[in-house]
């Protein structure tokens, strides 16, 4: 890996509280994709050639896309723990991301959400319930990997933010 250098960047007060708002954020993460979007688009402002120009474009808007994705994800991952998952459900989700490892996003990459569901339901029965339910609240995307992803880092983040203080 690339060794990595240090930026700072300035911050109005106002904008600083509502980051502080959420400490376990990697504010340096977000910040280095909304750059890495920020240049493509750059980049795509200094190219001449009309197919290199469509090709940085696209790549741009592809940064875009898969990023709106996983956090819609993410949302509506956080907003499942809030208002329907099970504790058993969270613990099996969490179980199974630990198993995952490193090969997490290549698992994640072969899933669909339905299958996701099964894995937290312990095939109960309801998973069809939850993906009917996630379908409908959040259309096709549920079955993408950047939103599968995004799902599954909401619910487990929200559940660890959660899980101390259930005794």
């Amino acid at each position: 890996m690339a060794k990595r250098k240090i930026r700072t960047i300035s911050v109005t007060p106002e904008l600083t509280a509502k980051l502080d708002l959420f400490p376990q954020e990697n504010w340096s993460a977000v910040a280095c994709r909304a750059f890495e979007i920020r240049v493509k688009e750059l980049e795509l402002m200094n190219i001449t050639d009309v197919q290199e120009k469509a090709i940085a474009r696209l790549k741009a808007s592809k940064l875009k896309a898969t990023d709106a994705r996983y956090r819609a994800g993410e949302v509506a991952g956080a907003i499942y723990l809030l208002h329907r998952a099970e504790f058993s459900e969270m613990e099996r989700l969490e179980r199974w991301n630990d198993t995952c490892g490193n090969d997490r996003l290549q698992v994640i990459g072969q899933m669909t959400f339905r299958k996701l569901a099964a894995v937290m339901t312990n095939e109960d029965g309801t998973e069809d319930d939850i993906d009917a339910e996630m379908r409908r609240t959040n259309g096709d995307d549920i079955n993408d990997e950047e939103w599968l992803e995004g799902f599954i880092d909401g619910a487990l983040g929200k559940y660890c933010e959660l899980k101390g203080q259930l005794g």
